[in-house]
């Protein structure tokens, strides 16, 4: 939808293990279009998230989707701020942070201030999910 697998390097997101399966999950477009879906419904409510995918393709530079999806500039109380967008050149993004933590609960990984950790289970075997 908005974000892709290049958004998933070093320089721009928390480190994810280096695997094959992370970067299978990676390479999945659903499940990152899936992530995007979930965390803008949650931060938008779905009449919001509705406006927003029917105006994503818009190139209309004054509408408020363009400037949320691409970034701009604003001031404030005489205080010039920039929103990069959640689409930039710089490839750094929210939706991307959202995707690797959900990437890391699916592989049961827990991220602490020493780095990423999993928990072994003792005499139990995970057999299926309930």
């Amino acid at each position: 939808m908005f974000i892709d697998r290049t958004y998933f390097n070093q320089n721009s997101v928390a480190g994810l293990p280096d695997s094959d399966v992370v970067n299978s999950i990676l390479s999945n477009q659903l499940f990152i279009d899936r992530c995007e879906k979930d965390v803008l419904m949650k931060l938008l409510g779905r009449a919001l998230y509705n406006d927003l995918i029917a105006n994503k393709d818009t190139t209309d530079t004054e509408n408020k989707w363009y400037k949320f999806i691409n970034g701009s500039t604003f001031t404030v109380d005489g205080i010039t701020l920039t929103w990069a967008g959640i689409v930039n050149a710089e490839k750094r993004s929210f939706l991307a942070n959202f995707v690797c933590c959900e990437v890391l609960k699916q592989l049961e990984f827990t991220l602490s201030d020493t780095g990423l950790s999993r928990q072994q289970s003792q005499n139990a075997d995970k057999v299926g999910i309930m």
